[in-house]
């Protein structure tokens, strides 16, 4: 397949993919806006706010940085994996310690635990990004699309069953979680990278580099 039907095929793909996922959390935050009180609503609409500028952060530029690269080296995206980790494991201890315990003493009261348990998704999240990547540089949108409309589907009809059950913004944290641990073991099932303990000094500073300014543009 030449490239530029791979990239017609992989378009369509995305916009396939993108029209699902958005159809599935309108109709699932349609559902719960009726069911949850609207203080609740308003809670689970600042948890994933949090969440997704914590995974901006954290992702640093590395799924461009690998897909620009001439060639694909698992050492060299194994350092950037290493790296997202760390990364994610920080910025959720500081969500945990931190923000947490602020958000729950002055915004809103009795939510210390839920959002320490959504927290958590940022490490869930940035242990996929290596992996997409490498589906990417593969032109497999397919795959990639396949997997985001199941884990959205799963995940959706997991919150609006526990909304319905009386589990209160839980449902949506317990829905976000099965989709995130879905779609990671789908994409790391797919994906062909593997993980290799090493470190170079010179492909750390590169990763670093390429990441600064796209990680300054994103705060």
């Amino acid at each position: 397949m030449s490239l530029k039907r791979k990239t017609t095929h992989g378009a369509l793909w995305f916009i396939t993919s993108s029209v699902v996922n958005q159809l599935v959390n309108f109709f699932v935050y349609m559902l719960l806006a009726r069911i949850l009180p609207v203080e609740e609503f308003g809670l689970v609409a600042f948890l994933f706010l949090v969440v997704e500028f914590s995974l901006l952060l954290v992702q640093f530029g590395v799924n461009q940085n690998l897909i620009s690269r001439k060639q694909w080296d698992d050492s060299y995206s194994s350092i950037a994996y290493l790296l997202l980790l760390a990364l994610s494991i920080l910025v959720t201890l500081v969500l945990v310690s931190i923000v947490a315990p602020i958000v729950d003493h002055l915004i809103f009261k009795h939510s210390l635990e839920l959002l320490q348990f959504v927290a958590f998704l940022v490490i869930v999240n940035s242990m996929r990004v290596v992996h997409n990547a490498r589906l990417q540089r593969d032109f497999d949108m397919r795959s990639i699309a396949t997997i985001d409309m199941i884990s959205a589907l799963i995940g959706g009809g997991v919150s609006i069953y526990l909304a319905v059950a009386g589990y209160g913004p839980w449902s949506v944290a317990i829905g976000k979680a099965v989709q995130s641990m879905l779609n990671l073991l789908l994409t790391m099932r797919k994906s062909s990278f593997r993980l290799v303990l090493y470190f170079d000094r010179d492909y750390f500073r590169d990763i670093v580099g390429f990441g600064a300014p796209l990680l300054l543009s994103s705060m």
